[in-house]
């Protein structure tokens, strides 16, 4: 992800994602371009598929700065289980 062209990486992901809609990795991907533009909702709705298509990504997603923007929300503090 380049930084700061966040919606470009975003239409590419979605491409990734219609192709290979079990790979988990492109949902945290997603997931954490939305946090970095504010989008809270997609972010938490992104991170919850990847977690779900992918468990060890919790572990990822815990310490992952470009997920602060949604960190402290009960959202994702549940999906992380801390």
């Amino acid at each position: 992800m380049v930084f700061g062209r966040y919606n470009e990486a975003i239409l590419d992901y979605n491409k990734t994602i219609q192709l290979n809609p079990n790979f988990g990795n492109s949902y945290y991907l997603r997931s954490c371009a939305y946090s970095l533009i504010g989008n809270k909702q997609k972010s938490i709705q992104d991170l919850s598929k990847a977690i779900q298509l992918k468990p060890n990504l919790r572990n990822v997603a815990n310490t992952d700065k470009k997920l602060d923007n949604i960190r402290n929300t009960p959202e994702f503090i549940r999906l992380i289980g801390k």
